[in-house]
Parts: structure tokens; C-alpha cells; sequence
């Protein structure tokens, strides 16, 4: 049955080595009792025919049907058995040995790709879901790029700005640096910078140099998730570099995402390459896994590596990213445009469509633009002027003097010359609008300039690059549709089950916490709770969800519920219970809230992928928990939004305290090994760390850190032997610049009630005390 399967299932390619040893003679003394280790044999100590029959035809099939992997070797046995001292048998092992070794070697070189510039072209395996995944990465890699030389060349001035941010990024190359952020008001050109930089590194860096660019506004219709984005840029990394690519795992966990980012920047940078990774617009990356807050974004780059990132001034990615760079930050403000050169880029536009603007009409233009030196500002005003004539009233030469103000100008005359309908619902559905030809090309004709092409998953759509798609909760919500909201959102288990699977369970909780704080629906807070409380199962499980699992879930958590809210939670916990009851497959359904239900005292779980949590520390005023594990790794979290921060990797072992310190902005962790280390909170960085500031050892009893305004004690105590217990005392002093070990000292206490004290580090004896 395992060769049907392996080597004769569907006349497919074979992926089995076979290789068969014949005994060509056997002797009269080699009887069945010495062979029966290779051979079938009875009860009887004799040969067992019908066993000869069927290997003798299965011999017979694999020497016809299976030469191309066949290896066959004859061999005389020595006693019944293979001996390596034996010529020709240590020659029969060694030609077996290479046989293996050489026929592996090149299967695997056949699924992993010829060498190209001295590597393998493929660094993972030739599954169908691999070269997907790769085709896709390419794609939008060549979609980025296209669409950064096409801006690229939109730009005029800036080549102050230009200059300093490219002798910032050499300075940084030999150390490690922070990020550098580039950030703006709205509509400043902060994009087409990041382009142009773009084309110029292009050309200053060497020919090895890897350079990563994403216009997370430009090309998707959606907002882009930022686990996608981190994917995205380590598989076009690792292919370009030869790396490994990222597990199944890191691509479904958010945190091992992370991580992998981190260590894939340090790979590159040991193996001397040259890395540019540039991140525009983060302020529209989706909410999912709180990305706004920047958490994901390494704070220390190392050498040869540079990351670049865009934002709005106004956005809150941006307060985030002061908060976590501090002082350190190396921004650079894209400021407005000056009058001179809007007239550059003026003349520009003019030339490129074929246009000219008499001298009074320029005035008008610039005078409009002058008021705002927005580029954006500027090309929806050429946009509008080019087609004036050289006859046009004056009086019809009015633009807005702010983008917003050109826009309405826009739309209203579209609407006059079209049909408030017409535009109206155009504009609303333009990717699935269904118009006439011809009136579908009059708009598109006068739109031109406002329409983009977009590219997203494959596949090419027409956008209207001022407005954005948004999901069905969002349109409910705002156009006052709440009952709709709560029976078709809210109340259905499929559209929940659907939306976790494909967005995440925290596009979820994010939709439902928006309804909440609109409606103030008691029912819409409970079914976000118990989300809330599914999510460590669902975000283990991941893309793999199976409907059966959800939908138990749910109603193991709302069932006790159904029958005080009957809107909402009933309709929910009755469409579980009427699927698991048709499920095809067995299923087990659960009779009664026998899980926390939401509104209880469990409120969040915090998982994360270490060891069991040893100690903790936490700060109310700050919203922060800082947790030492068994595996050495202090975890750093969030408690507004119940996201981990940092996981601060210390020496191999256990941590057994942990505090927070100097307002929140540092902690402290010792460690088994009786190292204690300074960590700051902001950049997740090691600041110090002295060697010898406890108990190494057996972990002790109990540990204690404790800090005053100048002395930080570390003391333990352990149980011994006789009924004594060792209190083991380490004072520090602590400033501002380091952690200094002061003074060492050992308690030893007995039962009789007496004690004394030792100075350890001159191994003296200061006092004891007799009661």
C-alpha cells in the first residue's frame, strides 16, 4: 500500500529514491534462521512461501515500472549479515552513501533554481502557494516602482531638502541610527519626494544595493494592513538578498512579523549590503494591530541599512513617532513652495500639456496658489486653467483658494454640465458603475485628471483619488442606518465569521467599538467584549479558522445572554445554534455559557510567544505592564490598547523581578544569573547592565527590587539547610548615567531567633545579634 501510494498513484512523477539489495546466492549453513532478519519466515523456522510469491512480483513491477529512481545492488552476505570491515561490503555501503548524497542533491537543486549571481534563485520551495506569493510580491514591486518614476518627475525645488536628508542617511552608514521621517501638511508633496530621493539613490548607490519602496496612499483602493506591508517587504528583501523568507507563522502572527523584520535589517547589515527601505504615507496604514502607533517601527537601525518613512504632520502616526524617537529623531519638514517656484512647476504643466496661459491668467494662478504653496493646491488649479481660453471673461476666472475650495468648484460644475445624478452616483460606485458609453466618456473626459488606475491583488481598477472606499459599518453608521447596522452587522454570525476570517478579528473589534461610541448600544459592547475575549484563540488560529470553532466560541460566550438581549445577542447565538445543528461534520454545542462570558471580570488576555510569566510590575498612570518570563524575555505592553510594545530579549534564563522606574520611562529586570539590566521603555533598547547584582544560581525563594530616590536594593532570600534562611542584600547606587554596585552584604538568620551579617565582598563579618 505505501508503494501505491509513493511510487504508482495516478502515473504522477515519482518523489521516492528506491533502492533494492539482492542476495544472488544463498548458502546451505546461511539457512532461514540466520536470514530471518531479511527474510519472511513461518513458525516453523521455514521460508514462508506465499511472503516469497508477493516480493518476488512487487520485485518484478518495480524493476519495470520504476527505473529511472531504481538503484540496484547484489551482495553476498558474511554470517548472515553486513560487515563494514569486508571490501566489498564497506564498498556497497560507500556506493550506497554516494548514490543518496548526489541523487538528493540534485532534487533539491531542481526545486530550489539554478544559481543566479552566485545564489539560488529560489530560497524557499516550489509549492504552488510559494511561486504566488512570489509572482504577487513582483507585481506590486513593479507597480510601486512605476508609479514612483511617473511622480518622481513632478518635482520642482526641494533640492535643499533633497540634499540634507541624502548626507543624513551617509552619515549614518557606518553606525546605528534611528529613522528618518519626513512629514508635512496635506497635499505639500511629500509622496513625489520620496520619489525623486527614490531615483537619485538609485543612482548613487552601488549596483549590490537592495532599495524597498511602498506608497501606502498610492496604489490600494483600501487602507493597507500593515502585516501585508512587513510580508510584502521581507519576501522582496530575502529574494533579493538570498535570505530566508518569512514561515507560514510570521505571516499570520504579528509579533513573529516582527521580529522577523528586526532580524532580517541585522542579516542584511552582517552580510555588508546596502539597504533602502522607504514607507510613505504611514498615517493611512489600517487600524489593525495598532499601527498608528508605530509599535512594529524599529527604533535602531543598523549599520548599511536605512528606512525612511512620510507622514502628516497632524496625524496621530506622527505624535507617536516624537513619543518614541524623542530628542534623537531626525525629522525633516517638507514646507511650502515658494512663488517662484510654483511658477516652475506652473510653466512645467503648461509645457507638458501643450498649453499656455496669457500673462493675466498666470497671475491669477499663482496669486490663487500663493495663499496655500500646496503642490496639491497647484495641480488642481492647472487642472481647471488649461482649459480656459485666451477669450475667457474675467469674471469666470475664479479659483479656490484652498484644495477643498477647488474640489467643490469641480464637482459643481460637473454638475451643471452633467447632471447632479449622473456625477453623483458616478462618483459614488466608480468601480462598479454601470453608464452608457457615452456618457460614461464625456465624465471620464472631464475627470481625466482626477482619475487614477490603481492596483491592488492583481488587478487594475479606476479610482477617484480623492475619496476612499469605506466598509459597509462605516456607511450604516454615518448614513443613520443603525437598525440595519445592528440586524445585518452587528446580529450576523456569518458577516462576523467572514470579516474575521478575511480582515482579522481586530478589524472587528475596531468596527464594533466605532458603532458603540455612535449608538451607545449595551448589546453592540457585549458582542465586541466577546470578541474581545475569542481573540487570543482566533489569532492563533489565524487564516485556518474553521467556521465550526467560531461559531462554538460565540455561543459558548453569549448563550446565558440571549435571553435579556433578544435583538441582538439572540439573533446571534440563534444562527450559531441552527448551523452547528446542520453541520455535516460532528460538532460539539455548547448548552450553556460554560466559557467567561463578556461583562465579567476577565476583561483581555495578553498572549505572547515566551516562556510562562514569572513577575510583573505594572504602572496605572501610564496604562503600561512590564512582565518577566522564564525564558529570559521582558515583555513591555500597552494596557490602553492591549498591544505588546516590546519583547526586550535578556540572557539565557529566568528574570525573577521586574520594575518600573524614573516616571515610567525605564524598568529594570534581574535576572537568574544575577545580571541587572537597565531597559528603556521608549526605544526598547539595553541602556546598562552590571553583572553580579544578585543570587546566580538556584532560583532563590523570593526577589525584591526596590528603589528610592538613590539607592535601588536588590535582595532575595532562600531557604537552606538546619532550618536557616539566607537573606542575600545588594545595594546599588543609582544615577542618572549608571547603575554603580555599592555595597554587598548577607543576612543569615537561625531558628533560635539570632542572626549576623556579612560583608561579602571582603568576606567579613560586620555584627550578630543574640536575642
Amino acid at each position: 500500500r505505501e508503494f501505491q501510494e509513493g511510487l504508482w498513484k495516478d502515473n504522477c512523477e515519482p518523489s521516492a529514491l528506491l533502492f533494492v539489495r539482492e542476495i544472488p546466492r544463498q548458502r546451505i549453513k546461511d539457512g532461514p534462521k540466520r536470514l530471518a532478519k531479511f527474510m519472511d519466515i513461518t513458525v516453523d523456522e521455514l521460508l514462508n512461501a506465499e511472503a516469497q510469491e508477493l516480493l518476488t512480483g512487487l520485485k518484478s513491477r518495480l524493476y519495470a515500472t520504476s527505473k529511472k529512481i531504481l538503484n540496484l545492488h547484489c551482495v553476498e552476505l558474511s554470517k548472515g549479515s553486513i560487515d563494514p570491515k569486508r571490501k566489498e561490503h564497506a564498498q556497497y555501503l560507500d556506493s550506497i552513501c554516494q548514490q543518496f548524497v548526489s541523487q538528493m542533491t540534485t532534487r533539491i537543486r531542481a526545486a530550489v533554481g539554478p544559481l543566479v549571481g552566485g545564489r539560488w534563485r529560489k530560497t524557499w520551495g516550489s509549492t504552488e502557494k510559494d511561486e504566488e506569493d512570489l509572482d504577487w510580491m513582483v507585481e506590486e514591486v513593479r507597480q510601486h516602482s512605476a508609479m514612483a518614476t511617473k511622480l518622481s518627475k513632478d518635482l520642482h525645488g526641494r533640492d535643499g531638502l533633497l540634499g540634507k536628508i541624502c548626507i543624513t542617511l551617509w552619515e549614518s552608514t557606518t553606525v546605528h541610527h534611528g529613522p528618518l521621517v519626513v512629514h508635512s501638511a496635506a497635499g505639500m508633496g511629500k509622496t513625489t519626494l520620496l520619489c525623486k530621493l527614490t531615483q537619485e539613490m538609485q543612482c548613487a548607490l552601488e549596483a549590490r544595493a537592495v532599495l524597498v519602496i511602498r506608497l501606502l496612499a498610492a496604489n490600494h483602493p483600501q487602507r493597507p494592513n500593515i502585516n501585508n506591508v512587513l510580508h510584502s517587504i521581507c519576501l522582496q528583501v530575502c529574494l533579493a538578498c538570498g535570505l530566508t523568507p518569512p514561515p507560514l507563522l510570521s505571516v499570520s502572527s504579528h509579533l513573529e512579523l516582527r521580529r522577523f523584520f528586526q532580524n532580517m535589517l541585522e542579516d542584511v547589515s552582517r552580510q555588508g549590503k546596502t539597504l533602502l527601505i522607504i514607507l510613505d504615507s504611514l498615517e493611512q496604514l489600517a487600524d489593525e494591530h495598532q499601527a498608528h502607533k508605530l509599535h512594529w517601527l524599529p527604533t535602531d537601525i543598523p549599520p548599511n541599512v536605512y528606512l525612511l518613512v512620510s507622514m502628516d504632520t497632524t496625524s496621530e502616526a506622527f505624535a507617536n513617532m516624537r513619543l518614541k524617537l524623542g530628542a534623537a529623531a531626525n525629522l525633516f519638514e517638507v514646507e511650502p513652495l515658494f512663488y517662484d517656484e510654483g511658477e516652475q512647476v506652473m510653466e512645467s504643466y503648461l509645457r507638458a500639456s501643450q498649453r499656455t496661459l496669457t500673462r493675466v491668467q498666470k497671475d491669477i494662478v499663482l496669486q490663487s496658489f500663493k495663499n496655500t504653496g500646496s503642490p496639491l493646491h497647484l495641480k488642481l488649479i492647472l487642472s481647471a486653467a488649461k482649459r480656459w481660453t485666451s477669450f475667457t471673461p474675467s469674471a469666470e476666472l475664479v479659483l479656490g483658494a484652498s484644495t477643498q475650495e477647488v474640489m467643490s468648484g469641480l464637482l459643481l460644475k460637473l454638475e451643471e454640465k452633467h447632471g447632479k445624478e449622473l456625477v453623483s452616483g458616478t462618483l459614488g460606485c466608480i468601480v462598479l458603475a454601470r453608464l452608457p458609453p457615452l456618457l460614461w466618456a464625456r465624465l471620464k473626459w472631464d475627470l481625466k485628471d482626477q482619475l487614477e488606475e490603481r492596483w491592488t491583488e492583481g488587478v487594475t481598477v479606476i479610482a477617484f483619488n480623492s475619496r476612499k472606499l469605506q466598509e459597509l459599518p462605516y456607511h450604516l453608521l454615518h448614513a443613520g442606518l443603525w437598525e440595519e447596522l445592528r440586524q445585518e452587522v452587528i446580529g450576523s454570525a456569518e458577516w462576523l465569521y467572514c470579516k474575521s476570517r478575511v480582515c482579522g478579528v481586530s478589524s472587528v473589534i475596531s468596527d464594533l467599538d466605532q458603532c458603540f461610541k455612535y449608538m451607545n448600544c449595551s448589546e453592540t459592547r457585549l458582542v465586541r467584549d466577546a470578541l474581545i475575549l475569542m481573540k487570543p484563540s482566533l489569532d492563533v488560529l489565524s487564516g485556518h479558522m474553521d467556521q465550526s470553532l467560531f461559531y462554538s466560541e460565540l455561543l459558548a460566550r453569549l448563550s446565558s445572554l440571549s435571553s435579556t438581549f433578544c435583538a441582538v445577542i439572540g439573533q446571534l447565538c440563534s444562527q450559531c445554534e441552527d448551523w452547528l445543528q446542520m453541520c455535516q461534520i460532528p460538532v460539539l454545542i455548547p448548552k450553556s455559557s460554560f466559557l467567561q462570558q463578556p461583562g465579567g471580570a476577565l476583561q483581555h488576555t495578553l498572549t505572547a510567544p515566551h516562556g510562562g510569566v514569572l513577575c510583573l510590575d505594572i504602572d496605572v498612570a501610564v496604562q503600561l505592564l512590564v512582565t518577566g518570563s522564564a525564558d529570559g524575555v521582558v515583555a513591555v505592553w500597552s494596557l490602553e490598547d492591549k498591544q505588546l510594545m516590546y519583547a526586550l530579549q535578556g540572557p539565557p534564563g529566568a528574570i525573577l523581578s521586574v520594575k518600573i522606574i524614573e516616571s515610567s520611562t525605564h524598568c529594570l529586570s534581574l535576572a537568574a544569573d544575577g545580571s541587572l539590566r537597565r531597559w528603556s521603555l521608549k526605544s526598547g533598547q539595553q541602556l546598562l547592565c552590571i553583572q553580579e547584582a544578585g543570587p546566580a544560581g538556584p532560583a532563590p525563594s523570593s526577589v525584591h527590587l526596590e528603589v528610592s530616590d538613590e539607592l535601588l536594593f536588590v535582595y532575595s532570600w532562600t531557604q537552606v539547610g538546619g532550618g536557616r534562611s539566607l537573606m542575600f542584600l545588594k545595594v546599588s547606587l543609582v544615577n542618572s548615567s549608571a547603575l554603580q554596585l555599592f555595597l554587598l552584604v548577607s543576612l543569615c538568620l537561625f531558628p533560635d531567633g539570632h542572626f549576623f551579617v556579612t560583608l561579602l565582598e571582603f568576606q567579613q563579618l560586620c555584627f550578630s545579634v543574640v536575642p
